[in-house]
């Protein structure tokens, strides 16, 4: 029978709006038809998680943090994971990135697979200058991210002048921060804050 939250419900679909129920269950595109696909993608892969989590796989491969509803609480499970192997307190922690492998060495480092660039070109392990016959709007397809959850009084694994603190948002509307990375870069730190460069879970969606 008709009930006055499916007539709410059908109401903002017939009207192109997300229900205000769905958006409690995830936050996820204003269209309607597109968040519904998103939840099929994402719950399609998810079920890959779910394999790998029973082989206990899951993080011997590179991982797509697009894959998930939540991807903050993953970084934050991965973060309470190396805290207890590492003996440190959480709040003692910092998060380190590289697109070499082997550059990180204790071991709980995980690949971050599926990630955009915007505002910045990329030689292949470091953020570089925007040749002139492309454009700061272009948005690059990153090879694996090595990241890992370190000491804070660890060595970092570049010289402070060869990082750029780069925010990873979860879409191109910028409008949700993930975290921010401390990635390696060729020139000035601060060329990357002036152009905008920042990293995506999602480029193509």
């Amino acid at each position: 029978m008709l009930t006055a939250k499916s007539q709410k419900d059908a109401t903002d679909l017939l009207t192109g709006n997300v229900p205000t129920t769905w958006q409690t269950k995830w936050e996820g595109p204003e269209n309607p038809t597109m968040w519904i696909r998103l939840v099929t993608k994402k719950a399609v892969a998810l079920l890959s998680w779910t394999q790998r989590m029973q082989s206990k796989t899951l993080l011997a491969q590179p991982v797509n943090l697009s894959d998930l509803f939540h991807p903050e609480t993953f970084l934050n499970a991965l973060r309470q994971k190396s805290a207890r192997a590492l003996k440190i307190a959480i709040d003692e922690l910092k998060l380190v990135s590289t697109f070499e492998q082997g550059k990180i060495g204790n071991g709980l480092a995980i690949q971050l697979e599926g990630l955009w660039l915007q505002g910045s070109a990329f030689d292949g392990k470091r953020l570089s200058d925007i040749k002139e016959s492309n454009s700061s709007s272009e948005l690059v397809n990153l090879p694996p991210c090595f990241v890992a959850w370190t000491g804070r009084s660890d060595a970092d694994i570049y010289p402070a002048n060869q990082i750029a603190e780069t925010p990873v948002y979860h879409t191109l509307d910028r409008e949700k921060l993930l975290c921010t990375l401390m990635v390696p870069n060729n020139g000035e730190a601060s060329i990357r804050t002036i152009s905008g460069a920042a990293i995506f879970l999602q480029g193509s969606d």
